[in-house]
């Protein structure tokens, strides 16, 4: 009897550890999975800073001078020249702002904005 009951305890002991052993797989499994997803998260929301990072170097304010607009938006001649800035030839464009050159030409504050939301939106 006692030989058969150590047995019993034995392959209870056993069966122990093989439902151990496969919680451990399952538990390391599940973990992996989320890591994965983590790092998709993480590659996903580097590539949006870096896209936003992008954008804001491209972006055209009040401070962008004229030659800065030009190397970032070379097509933005054409709006510039319909909204009476002619000054893209003028020495004084390689010092001023776009505000700068904008009040001299009689642009008012509202106008201003307007454009810079233009030369933003362009490609």
């Amino acid at each position: 009897m006692k030989k058969q009951n150590n047995k019993k305890i034995n392959k209870t002991k056993s069966k122990g550890k093989n439902m151990t052993k496969e919680k451990e797989i399952r538990k390391s499994k599940q973990e992996g999975r989320e890591k994965t997803k983590n790092n998709q998260q993480d590659k996903e929301k580097a590539k949006k800073v870096k896209k936003q990072e992008k954008q804001k170097e491209n972006l055209i304010t009040k401070e962008t001078s004229f030659i800065e607009l030009l190397e970032k938006k070379p097509e933005s001649f054409n709006l510039l020249f319909e909204t009476g800035l002619h000054c893209l030839g003028c020495a004084m464009s390689a010092y001023e702002t776009v505000e700068q050159g904008c009040l001299a030409h009689g642009m008012s504050d509202k106008d201003i904005d307007a454009l810079i939301q233009k030369l933003n939106e362009s490609k």
